[in-house]
């Protein structure tokens, strides 16, 4: 039987870091291999063309094309990592994408604020930041945001949404109902869940402790128990990610700032629209979250 890798698609102020931890921990606890691809392979300001980041992106490609990986995370997805998916595996993935206008607000209070970045690692973070941090308001701030934006919706825009083996997600549906959106996506994965599963569920969890204290290998599981997925999905909430605040209060400065949808409400002043539309004019229309240019 060809070995076949599930692959999670996602993208930057999508949720990737919360959907990356509730996948990778649930095969994990399964016994499967987990690989991530954190690097986007077009990067602001031209950086995908510089080293050490050349080097790093080339490595990102072997990963993709070989090896018999049961999950990858493709935290930043676009175009040539599907093409490399496509030619070198067997693979049934997902893809999650988030209405462009939260992603531009959320990406300002997190390139702000919260992300860590730094010099040498995150080099084109580090330098939006520091222009972040220069300019007066929110609005220029927010108007920079959209400039900044540009590969990640150029990756958005350019995305094959109608790709048979994709199952096509979005954020405003997941964190409306967490345990019916991942529960789609584990079928469409191909990995059952076990109802009720709470015998399972015990049995897992005791071999990764038993893998954790004594090094002793994980049993390889074919399932999941539902009642696993649902502590998962507790542990890596919104309300327990951001120190108990409910999805709504904000923090402008904690990375899991407001977990909510259409956020871009309360801070897209006329000037902001009027800048996303002249920068992305058919973008929202072309992902469904708009039927024309007049919102």
């Amino acid at each position: 039987m060809v070995h076949q890798t599930r692959v999670y698609f996602g993208h930057h102020k999508c949720a990737s870091q919360y959907i990356k931890h509730i996948l990778t921990q649930s095969v994990r606890l399964m016994g499967w291999s987990a690989r991530s691809m954190p690097t986007p392979f077009v990067l602001p300001m031209d950086y995908h063309l510089r080293e050490p980041f050349t080097t790093q992106l080339e490595q990102q490609r072997t990963m993709l094309a070989g090896g018999e990986y049961d999950f990858i995370s493709i935290e930043n997805a676009d175009n040539e990592a599907l093409s490399i998916l496509d030619a070198n595996r067997n693979y049934r993935g997902f893809h999650v994408i988030r209405d462009p206008r939260d992603i531009v607000v959320s990406g300002y209070f997190s390139h702000r604020y919260s992300h860590p970045v730094s010099a040498d690692r995150l080099p084109w973070q580090w330098a939006h930041r520091l222009r972040l941090e220069s300019l007066p308001d929110i609005e220029d701030g927010l108007l920079a945001e959209i400039e900044y934006c540009a590969t990640y919706f150029e990756r958005l825009r350019a995305w094959n949404y109608h790709h048979p083996r994709i199952l096509e997600c979005r954020y405003e549906e997941m964190i409306r109902d967490p345990l019916q959106a991942f529960g789609q996506i584990f079928a469409f994965l191909e990995i059952p869940l076990a109802h009720p599963g709470a015998v399972l569920a015990v049995g897992m969890a005791g071999g990764w402790l038993r893998h954790k204290l004594w090094g002793v290998c994980i049993q390889r599981f074919s399932r999941f128990p539902e009642p696993l997925l649902r502590v998962i999905l507790w542990r890596n909430s919104f309300r327990r990610r951001s120190g108990g605040r409910r999805a709504g209060s904000e923090d402008t400065k904690h990375h899991y700032r407001k977990g909510i949808a259409g956020d871009w409400r309360n801070y897209f002043s006329p000037c902001v629209k009027d800048a996303f539309k002249a920068c992305y004019p058919d973008l929202l229309i072309t992902l469904g979250y708009e039927e024309n240019n007049l919102w």
